[in-house]
């Protein structure tokens, strides 16, 4: 369980209005704890970096996907150190009690990141082909039918469409790891089948990406299937 630092407030006691305000001393202790965890000096955390450190307010899971899912506002699957302050302080903020807000408190929004994606180490990637940026516009207005992406030739459609046996065999990969029954995936879970690929992690953050239509931080049984699919 959470340790005695991070115990709720008692009964009559109430987070003040003020109490998602970060403070200097609090931001320059997510830096450092972020430094410790970057260990490669990506400048940018994955979901298993992140979690060795935001699984220790004790949290439920749920919740710190949800808190996840406020923090990554480029939504590439990964962590800026804005970001990860963002998401540390509110992880925080909830195990000493207060109520994780439906979206990011004003103030606490992490400016967007000078609008040159990739960042300056990423290596850049080919412009994908008309259909595989199909499949992502497709992921993203929730489709989960079938990929049969328009815009291609006969030959990229046959390429990305997905067959009934294998929609079958994700769905069989997905009940193995979804063992609670939760009807989603979180990253972490995903991630041990989807690493399996042998695909980099730029790459991977990228089909997450194009797959969490909702952008919750989880993988629905649908958009798992793309994630696969994608992968595959």
């Amino acid at each position: 369980g959470p340790s005695n630092d991070l115990a709720p407030p008692g009964p009559g006691e109430m987070v003040p209005s003020g109490g998602w305000a970060m403070a200097p001393a609090e931001a320059s202790q997510y830096d450092a704890y972020f430094a410790k965890l970057d260990t490669g000096k990506a400048g940018k955390l994955t979901g298993q970096q992140a979690k060795q450190l935001l699984d220790k307010s004790g949290l439920p899971a749920e919740t710190l996907s949800r808190i996840w899912g406020m923090s990554d506002v480029d939504r590439d699957g990964l962590l800026r150190p804005e970001e990860f302050r963002v998401a540390m302080h509110l992880a925080m903020r909830v195990a000493k009690g207060a109520t994780l807000p439906p979206s990011l408190p004003p103030g606490l929004a992490p400016a967007p990141s000078m609008g040159t994606p990739p960042g300056p180490t990423a290596v850049p990637s080919p412009s994908p082909s008309p259909g595989r940026a199909s499949i992502g516009s497709a992921a993203s207005a929730g489709a989960s039918g079938p990929l049969t992406p328009s815009g291609g030739g006969p030959a990229d459609d046959a390429a990305w469409a997905m067959s009934g046996a294998e929609a079958a065999q994700y769905d069989g990969y997905f009940a193995k790891l979804d063992a609670a029954r939760a009807g989603y995936l979180t990253g972490a879970q995903a991630s041990t089948l989807l690493t399996k690929s042998g695909l980099p992690k730029e790459t991977l953050s990228k089909i997450w990406g194009m797959s969490d239509a909702n952008r919750d931080g989880n993988l629905t049984k649908e958009e798992f299937r793309v994630a696969m699919h994608l992968a595959m």
